[in-house]
């Protein structure tokens, strides 16, 4: 930020939100980023059931964690521990999108899909996530692969 040269300087700006133009970022053109993903529904690919969609990603330095509302205003919290990133064609997905694919809890990205590995709803113990779709019934709306 320019004009910010000091801690007092920047105290003034403490408790502000603060905007910046997609165009003044210095990130890559194909980056996604959380607004771009905030509002996507989450979808199992097989049978195209609606979990919810994303309302909020919550970052902290361990893992980040996925908020998911269902139609209903039931929020379900989902961390994240372990990803694997695939070079697998996304076929009409979004980069953002939350994706079940069978056993495999995906999010599309613009090159491809993040597999997640571990994940952990709240008050619950940490799973690999396939043993956390095994259990699922209903969080939100996640998007259909296919």
């Amino acid at each position: 930020l320019s004009g910010i040269k000091t801690g007092e300087d920047a105290v003034k700006y403490k408790n502000k939100v603060l905007f910046v133009r997609r165009e003044d970022l210095d990130v890559p053109e194909d980056a996604v980023l959380i607004c771009d993903i905030l509002g996507l529904p989450v979808i199992d690919k097989n049978t195209g059931r609606v979990y919810g969609k994303l309302t909020d990603v919550l970052q902290y330095t361990c893992q980040e964690v996925y908020e998911i509302t269902d139609e209903d205003g039931k929020q379900t919290v989902l961390k994240i521990y372990a990803t694997t990133k695939t070079n697998d064609d996304k076929g009409n997905a979004a980069p953002g999108e939350i994706t079940v694919d069978g056993k495999l809890l995906l999010v599309a990205t613009s090159d491809g899909w993040l597999q997640l590995d571990e994940v952990q709803l709240a008050g619950k113990k940490r799973m690999k996530a396939r043993d956390f779709l095994n259990g699922v019934k209903k969080i939100g709306r996640i998007h259909n692969k296919s």
